[in-house]
């Protein structure tokens, strides 16, 4: 409904009276009415004017206040109060703002983006057709206390919401008016983390259970059937202490991730110096004498500036990428590392450094890529074990790089093999350890 001024209707009476008192004027110019005549006409037109005022006057008034409560009104949607339309606009979260017939007044722009442009002016139930989002609405329009029912969407991507809805009273004096307020919030990240959560507990419980109840069996062995046989104990402590040493590794890594992600929301403001340090690591981990062992290529830039980083976290990062790269590169092949200055970190307006690891070993299916910092995620379970993979390196490469507002990228092509770029910001302006 097209929404007018007010005001537009004292023009219309003024211009109702105007052509009476312009003929009045025009007959006093020309001398054609006497002077009782004139007095006669000029009351006449006096009161009639008065008279249109008074007959008016309530509607106008009455339409301005309606028109002052829903000055926010959208043409297609009607009347919504400009309060709430202003609070409604303020609020990051999907907000619509209903009539008690469930039609959408207004949405802020995250509810359009959520649900659709065109849900304004329309049954919400065009938009949102799931029955435990509208029985939401409908149970606070029904009780007038507030619900909310969990519920998912399917257009365009899958999604876990939920909807609140509430009634509210809004206006002047006698013209107050019911509306619902309705939020649909995404609820599908915190749904992945609780996922998330419950797959870690259960994957670490797991962990350690595997090699507890190989150690306990090979135990119960050597107490009973094999306690005379020198070979078989042999055997047995020696797998009985790769199992310990698993257990270790898994636990030292689930305390690291700890206390990474303690830090997590404080960036290091340190200075360091990033070609000494890949040296060191290339050194100290190359595997000289080893049959078939990949030979660790490291190029670095000419003008390479200092990383804002924590030395000690970012060796555990590189030691991990490194480590990676050499177990799972095809044998004889190398491992290359290089380093560059660039002009800018992805996702970031800042400059920095770049260390790409790469290694000539089986590409990565694209679908997996995006899980593999995850915590407890393989490609391959069995070969990960096999090698000594706690599933837990690439989470803490994960969360290292995200405490040094940095970025990481994987990238991997059949025929080529995988590519892993850690992206960290410089820290010219202090000097390198």
């Amino acid at each position: 409904m097209r929404q007018e001024n007010p005001d537009i209707d004292y023009i219309r009476i003024a211009a109702t009276a105007l052509p009476f008192l312009l003929a009045i004027l025009t007959l006093s110019a020309v001398g054609r009415v006497d002077r009782i005549a004139m007095v006669v006409l000029w009351g006449t037109a006096a009161i009639s004017l008065l008279w249109l005022l008074a007959r008016y006057r309530a509607d106008i008034l009455r339409e301005r206040r309606r028109l002052r409560i829903g000055a926010g009104g959208r043409e297609r949607g009607g009347a919504a109060p400009l309060a709430l339309v202003r609070i409604v606009d303020g609020m990051a979260d999907p907000l619509l703002l209903l009539d008690m017939k469930r039609r959408v007044l207004h949405a802020n722009r995250a509810a359009r983006t959520l649900v659709g442009e065109a849900i304004v002016g329309k049954d919400i139930s065009f938009y949102v057709r799931h029955p435990a989002a509208l029985e939401a609405l409908d149970a606070a329009i029904a009780s007038g206390q507030p619900a909310e029912r969990e519920f998912t969407l399917l257009d365009p991507v899958e999604r876990a919401c939920m909807m609140r809805a509430g009634i509210i009273e809004a206006g002047e004096e006698d013209a107050t008016a019911r509306f619902v307020l309705a939020s649909i919030l995404d609820l599908t990240k915190m749904k992945r983390v609780e996922k998330m959560r419950a797959d870690f507990v259960a994957n670490a419980s797991h962990e350690l259970r595997t090699p507890l109840a190989t150690i306990a069996g090979f135990i119960e062995t050597l107490a009973g059937p094999a306690a005379n046989d020198a070979e078989a104990r042999r055997r047995f402590l020696a797998i009985m202490g790769e199992e310990a040493a698993r257990m270790l590794r898994l636990i030292e890594d689930l305390l690291s991730l700890s206390r990474i992600e303690l830090d997590e929301h404080l960036p290091p403001g340190g200075a360091v110096d990033l070609a000494p340090l890949l040296e060191n690591i290339v050194n100290t981990m190359a595997p000289r004498g080893k049959k078939d062992a990949p030979e660790i290529r490291l190029s670095l830039a000419a003008a390479l500036p200092p990383a804002r980083a924590d030395r000690d976290q970012l060796v555990q990062v590189f030691q991990n990428l490194i480590d990676n790269a050499i177990k799972y590169g095809r044998a004889g092949t190398p491992v290359d590392i290089t380093a560059q200055p660039v002009e800018r970190i992805p996702g970031r307006s800042e400059g920095g450094v770049a260390v790409t690891v790469f290694n000539q070993g089986e590409a990565i299916p694209p679908e997996h890529i995006p899980r593999l910092t995850e915590r407890f995620y393989r490609v391959d379970s069995a070969r990960s074990r096999k090698l000594g993979g706690t599933g837990l390196g690439l989470a803490i490469v994960k969360h290292i790089v995200s405490r040094h507002r940095g970025a990481l990228a994987i990238d991997s092509v059949p025929g080529l093999g995988t590519t892993v770029t850690v992206y960290l910001p410089s820290n010219a302006a202090a000097p390198a350890a």
